[in-house]
C-alpha cells in the first residue's frame, strides 16, 4: 500500500491457445478380435475439461447401459458395464465440443474403430452442413440404421451413429456396415443433446442413404438447416360473397 508493486509477468506464462488432440487410443484404430471385456482408453495431448469430453463422447452402436468414466491425468478410460457385443464393429467418436482446461476445443471430431470379430465394416458417409445465422448451439449429425428402427423420430429415438461437423461444416461417419440409413443434422439450441421440433434447426437429405457393400463411400449433397414449422394452420375468417363462393382466410400460406 505504501509503495509501488513489483512489476513482473503474471505467473504461469501466456494462456494456452493450442487446440487439444487425441494422441493414442486403445484399442488402436482398425483393431480386430478385440475382447468383449476390453475397456476403451483415449489419451489426449493435454489435461482436458472432463465434463466437456464426457458430454461429447459417442459410442456406436450405443451401449444399453451408460458407460463409466475414469480419468488418469490426460487419459480417459471408458468401461461398458454390459461389455462389448460379439462380432460387431464399434466406432468411438470424440466430439469437437471436447475442450482442454483453457476451453480450447478440438478442431474436428475424432473417430476410431475396432471390431470384436475378425473384420471391420468400412463403409463411409460424408457431407457438409451449410453455415447458418440461426441460433448457436452444438451441431450434431445422426444416422439411424433402418434395419433396426424402420421409422426413426429424432425427437424420441436414439441413433446408431453420431458425429459432429468440423468448423467448416464437414462431417464423416466411418465404419458403416451394409444397410440403409436415415440422416438428420441439427443444432441443439437447448443444450439437451436431443432434437426438439419447432426449436432446433434441422437438415434432412432428400433420400435415405444405402451402403451396398462394406467398402462403399457415399457423399451427401450440402445440407441446409431450417426450423421446421410444427404448428397447424388456423382458419381466421370465412365469408360468402355470393351464392356461388365461399372464401376462407388462413393465418399462414
Amino acid at each position: 500500500f505504501m509503495a509501488c508493486a513489483r512489476q513482473m509477468p503474471p505467473p504461469g506464462g501466456p494462456p494456452d491457445q493450442t487446440a487439444p488432440r487425441v494422441v493414442s487410443t486403445m484399442p488402436v484404430d482398425d483393431s480386430v478380435h478385440v475382447g468383449v471385456d476390453t475397456s476403451i482408453r483415449i489419451r489426449f495431448s493435454e489435461v482436458m475439461n472432463r465434463r466437456s469430453v464426457e458430454r461429447a463422447l459417442f459410442i456406436s452402436p450405443q451401449p444399453i447401459t451408460d458407460p463409466k468414466f475414469r480419468w488418469r491425468g490426460s487419459e480417459l478410460e471408458i468401461r461398458l458395464p454390459d461389455g462389448l457385443q460379439t462380432d460387431r464393429t464399434y466406432v468411438v467418436t470424440v466430439g469437437r465440443e471436447s475442450s482442454d482446461e483453457w476451453r480450447n476445443r478440438l478442431y474436428a471430431s475424432y473417430s476410431f474403430g475396432f471390431a470384436t470379430g475378425d473384420k471391420l465394416n468400412r463403409g463411409e458417409l460424408s457431407g457438409r452442413v451449410l453455415p447458418s445465422n440461426i441460433e448457436t448451439g452444438q451441431m450434431f449429425v445422426w444416422a439411424f440404421d433402418l434395419g433396426v428402427i424402420t421409422t426413426p423420430d429424432p425427437g424420441y429415438d436414439r441413433p446408431a451413429y453420431v458425429t459432429q461437423p468440423d468448423e467448416t461444416g464437414h462431417f464423416l461417419l466411418p465404419r458403416l456396415g451394409p444397410g440403409r440409413y436415415r440422416v438428420f443434422a441439427f443444432v441443439d439450441v437447448g443444450g439437451d443433446r436431443t432434437y426438439t421440433a419447432g426449436r432446433d434447426p434441422l437438415a434432412i437429405p432428400p433420400a435415405d442413404v444405402v451402403i451396398a457393400n462394406e467398402a462403399d463411400r457415399v457423399r451427401l449433397g450440402d445440407l441446409k438447416l431450417a426450423v421446421r414449422d410444427t404448428s397447424g394452420p388456423q382458419i381466421v375468417d370465412v365469408r360468402t360473397p355470393d351464392e356461388h363462393h365461399v372464401l376462407m382466410r388462413f393465418d399462414e400460406p
